[in-house]
């Protein structure tokens, strides 16, 4: 998994979020870019490296589609059809 920056981590950038929220919450990575072979399935130098917009253009077509499930999670009760899931 890569490294994120420690700079949110540091108490004077926590005392500053802390005067707008929770610094927990305000801090949190809500994406990262993905680069197949490093953070993503694939291989960086045959699937990234000779044209990064394809996956960067990918990447924003599953966002407006609503499918892209870093920014639309499942939610409780969901499988991975966007279905309900049956209780037992």
């Amino acid at each position: 998994m890569p490294r994120r920056l420690r700079r949110p981590d540091q108490p004077e950038v926590r005392a500053l979020a802390s005067r707008c929220g929770n610094p927990d919450q305000l801090l949190t990575e809500d994406w990262r870019p993905e680069i197949p072979g490093l953070n993503a399935p694939g291989d960086y130098m045959a699937d990234y490296a000779p044209n990064p917009w394809k996956t960067v253009k990918g990447v924003i077509d599953r966002v407006l589609a609503g499918n892209y499930d870093h920014f639309y999670p499942l939610t409780s009760g969901q499988n991975a059809a966007g279905t309900k899931a049956t209780e037992h």
